[in-house]
């Protein structure tokens, strides 16, 4: 079932076609956006980064000399270049997918709007 429909061909479904439809359209929507906050990077989970610093502070005043040995700064940065790797190829997944709904999106409009211009 296409996700543009009209308004007369909205109001000829019947009760369980328009629920289904309201569904679909629903979940196309929420994809949508969370593909476009987790593009945004305003993703939800704080979690990771919050566990890490306070694990790291705590590792600091336990052992002072902690950030004396050069191969704890090694893992530390490396750690660091990871979650910002990690990240960023995170970002661009949710582009590439969004860019894939938007198109499948305005593929099936071009589609509608053909079948109901041409034919």
């Amino acid at each position: 079932m296409p996700l543009n429909l009209s308004k007369e061909e909205v109001a000829r479904l019947s009760e369980e076609q328009l629920d289904a439809y309201a569904r679909v359209h629903l979940d196309s929507e929420r994809t949508r956006r969370e593909l476009c906050d987790q593009a945004c990077g305003r993703n939800r989970s704080l979690v990771l980064p919050i566990v890490a610093s306070v694990l790291g502070v705590a590792a600091v005043v336990w052992f002072p000399g902690i950030l004396r040995d050069p191969i704890t700064l090694v893992v530390l940065a490396l750690a660091l270049l990871f979650g910002f790797h990690w990240r960023t190829n995170r970002r661009i997944d949710a582009l590439v997918r969004l860019l894939k709904v938007d198109r499948v999106a305005e593929n099936q409009s071009a589609e509608q709007d053909g079948t109901s211009n041409g034919g």
